[in-house]
């Protein structure tokens, strides 16, 4: 029903991953030129806390383009029943619960499938590039896994305006 959506968002998701993991061990490089952001970052945590601050910020914008996605699958069923298309669906043996489970599975699983994809690649990138791909993908994953539960109180919020208020689905 919606593979070919879900198949773009997880190629894009993929590449932001890669991007991601190539530059986040170049984020500690920024200390070699300024002693001040020097002394600063070493209370901090030296290098490895800008690093750590580099893919968390990069998550947040990965969790923001998922939370789009989620939106945009709750979205789809509000698109459907405009478009005169579910009638027919509706007519057949398709229950309309039956109908809004599958569309509730993209819009539960899609973000989380995305944002792994994104950590996975970036983490498996970031980890080869700083020499330890298992303390890269675990942190790089996380960066993105934590941002799951935000993404999913958003398309939660867009299919209970469907549910609940129709013509308020596109405030979503």
């Amino acid at each position: 029903m919606q593979r070919g959506p879900v198949i773009g968002w997880v190629v894009g998701f993929i590449a932001f991953g890669a991007i991601m993991g190539t530059i986040a061990a170049s984020a500690g490089d920024l200390l070699d030129s300024n002693p001040q952001l020097q002394d600063v970052l070493a209370k901090l945590g030296g290098a490895g806390a800008l690093t750590d601050m580099f893919l968390a910020a990069i998550g947040s914008l990965g969790g923001l383009a998922a939370g789009g996605y989620a939106i945009s699958a709750a979205l789809r069923m509000s698109s459907e029943e405009s478009a005169d298309r579910l009638g027919p669906v509706l007519a057949g043996s398709v229950a309309r619960t039956r109908w809004m489970s599958g569309h509730l599975l993209f819009v539960l699983l899609g973000p989380v499938l995305v944002l792994g994809a994104a950590g996975l690649v970036a983490g498996l990138i970031h980890g080869a590039r700083i020499g330890d791909v298992g303390g890269g993908l675990q942190s790089t994953l996380s960066a993105m896994l934590v941002q799951a539960p935000p993404t999913l109180v958003m398309g939660g919020i867009a299919v209970a305006l469907f549910g609940c208020l129709p013509r308020w689905t596109s405030v979503a």
